[in-house]
């Protein structure tokens, strides 16, 4: 080939992989939206790699698995997050594609088999946040031999078991969640190079946070109050646990080298690290060979509890500069007045050979982040409201565990700061300012250290609704922001020109300052959307005309087509009788009309939504009829298969 025709062959080709490269970038991911009556596995099957999948508000009887990489996004559509509820058919939400993301859902599984779950992940690098794992009657957040998975922000509270549970993970990061009330708050089993920070772990009936044969693993910056051990490890070495707030458990920080035949002993320790160390590693001490060097590094941990230490191992208890704080060593007699905050005096841990060598005089109040009500200490912040008006106030009560500021924040910028009363309660009002964005709220102590926050938003009020023409019974969807974020702002549905005490529907906001929510009209007509601040009639701001047209003809629809037994079938209707002598039967398909298995009467709207629960296995279809007597047929709907 000729050096011309290389030449010619080399344009040709590279101007083609450009076109090909370009056509392939404007490729882009879909976004679906499931509603009420749909199945949102039918969606997963449907869908391609990287779409994106939205799921209203509403309950979804299914079990399902997420098989190719998706974005699934619960959204709250006016009546709170949607539920996937699997009853005891397995997990409720099982991802088993790498790179998926799950956020805001709430996930329930009955099943009590020990592989089971709310939320279950078997892939790697996938992201679960913003969800609610609880009452499951075994785990609420299992990751199983899955790596480099995120869980963040996520709720498990009341699981039988475990409230979020990592078997065989490494380079995965638990922050920023709230397990309470589990037999387990966060669990670590042969997992390694973790981290698990700054969650809150409450009053769990054995561990807050719990490593089991785990390695490598950073515990640092979480809160653990009132469970049988705050952080507790099995088996688990060269794992660091700094600067966590463990107080009012049982134990403090106890670490602890047993036996194999001793090994269920002691599950009530705030801290609790138990290891059986090779012989190569075994440190002898007094040349017994009992003592074992677990190499754990414990620093900068703030320690109230009924017994604050204990170690019979060989485990660091500084960072070379600073230690623990520990309730039972903070006096003058001790050592403990120095300027740097630094002991002067070493502590010596009860159970052995050990030492804090830079115990720390004052309490450590650690960093929480999220949005909580109460933190270390005692400490409490409550605001009136979610949001703010620009220039408005907010009325803050508060509960300051000691000499504490609270101020209002954007980003690392103060914008007001006021001293309050330490161990007391008050309350205090804070003028916001006239820019609108993402402020917060921050208890802090006296050497800047935050305690506690919640985040307030100052946003101007704002309303709309679509579409702008519906049929009768149609779904109007009414999206809003800037609202007070008191729990009694509404918004009503108003007929064009009304007076504001004359609203049709009205609907609650619950202390969101946005969303969106759901109404239908009943009769044709104009209507408006109007919000309301905190169950009066100051209005805030309203939305452009809706109009609502009479339906023409017979329609009959039922959801979902494919059902499984026990599951609700919802029936949509428009033309009905007026009289309201209308009625729908269900029926197996193909059987006569006077053979029917239930019926529900109808509105005399002429539109609306009736529910059945079909017996069994089996193809349903449902019958609109004039009346009950004569039945005269009006619609039928599509068939609906139950298996």
């Amino acid at each position: 080939m000729q050096l011309r025709e290389r030449y010619v062959l080399f344009i040709v080709t590279a101007t083609v992989a450009m076109i090909l490269l370009a056509c392939a970038s404007q490729v882009q991911a879909a976004a679906i939206t499931i509603g009420p009556g749909e199945l949102i596995q039918s969606a997963i099957e449907s869908a391609s790699p990287g779409d994106e999948i939205k799921v209203q508000s509403g309950t979804y009887q299914e079990s399902i698995n997420i098989t190719k990489p998706l974005r699934l996004i619960g959204i709250d559509t006016g009546s709170g997050n949607p539920v996937v509820d699997s009853g005891d058919s397995g997990s409720a939400i099982t991802i088993s594609a790498r790179g998926t993301l799950l956020s805001g859902f709430i996930a329930r599984s009955q099943s009590g088999w020990n592989g089971d779950a709310g939320i279950k992940s078997i892939a790697d690098d996938c992201t679960i946040t913003g969800n609610s794992a609880s009452s499951n009657s075994n785990i609420g957040i299992f990751i199983c031999r899955a790596s480099n998975n995120t869980v963040t922000g996520n709720v498990a509270r009341q699981n039988r078991n475990e409230g979020i549970y990592l078997e065989g993970s490494i380079h995965s990061l638990v922050e920023g969640n709230t397990v309470s009330n589990n037999r387990y708050g966060i669990r670590l089993t042969s997992s390694e190079s973790c981290t698990v920070e700054r969650n809150v772990a409450e009053v769990n009936r054995f561990s807050g946070i719990y490593l089991d044969h785990s390695q490598d693993v950073l515990v640092q910056d979480n809160f653990a109050s009132g469970n049988d051990a705050g952080v507790s490890a099995d088996n688990s070495k060269r794992n660091t646990i700094a600067g966590n707030n463990i107080t009012g458990n049982q134990r403090g920080i106890y670490l602890s080298f047993q036996n194999t035949s001793n090994s269920t002993k002691a599950k009530g320790k705030g801290v609790y690290i138990q290891y059986k160390a090779p012989s190569h590693e075994s440190s002898s001490g007094s040349g017994s060979g009992s003592r074992e060097l677990s190499r754990n590094v414990v620093y900068q941990n703030n320690l109230s509890n009924s017994e604050n230490a204990y170690d019979d191992g060989i485990n660091q208890w500084d960072n070379g500069t600073a230690g623990n704080s520990f309730s039972d060593f903070c006096r003058k007699d001790q050592g403990c007045e120095n300027v740097d905050g630094i002991c002067s005096t070493s502590y010596r841990i009860p159970g052995g050979t050990s030492v804090d060598r830079y115990p720390i005089a004052a309490p450590i109040i650690p960093v929480l982040t999220g949005i909580r009500s109460k933190g270390p200490g005692g400490a409490e912040l409550i605001l009136d409201r979610s949001g703010a008006l620009p220039g408005g106030r907010v009325d803050v009560k508060y509960t300051a565990p000691g000499e504490a500021w609270i101020r209002l924040a954007k980003g690392c910028a103060t914008l007001t700061d006021e001293q309050v009363h330490g161990n007391a309660s008050g309350s205090l009002s804070i003028q916001v300012p006239d820019q609108v964005g993402s402020y917060r709220v921050v208890m802090h102590a006296s050497n800047g250290t935050e305690i506690i926050s919640l985040p307030l938003e100052v946003a101007v009020p704002g309303i709309s609704a679509s579409p702008d023409q519906v049929v009768i019974c149609g779904t109007i969807f009414v999206a809003y922001k800037g609202a007070p974020g008191f729990k009694t702002d509404w918004i009503g549905m108003y007929a064009v020109g009304s007076p504001d005490d004359r609203s049709i529907y009205r609907s609650y906001l619950d202390g969101r300052w946005n969303g969106t929510i759901q109404f239908s009209a009943p009769t044709a007509g104009s209507y408006e959307f109007r919000m309301f601040e905190n169950d009066s009639y100051n209005r805030l701001c309203s939305t452009g005309p809706v109009v609502v047209k009479d339906t023409s003809g017979v329609k009959v629809t039922a959801e979902p087509v494919n059902a499984h037994t026990g599951e609700t079938i919802t029936v949509s209707y428009w033309g009905a009788p007026r009289t309201g002598a209308g009625v729908i039967n269900m029926y197996p398909i193909t059987r006569p009309d006077k053979f029917y298995l239930d019926l529900r009467s109808l509105s005399t709207n002429g539109c609306g939504q009736v529910t059945f629960v079909p017996p069994g296995p089996g193809t349903y279809d449902f019958r609109m009829f004039e009346d009950n007597v004569w039945r005269n047929i009006l619609g039928q709907s599509n068939a609906v298969t139950v298996t």
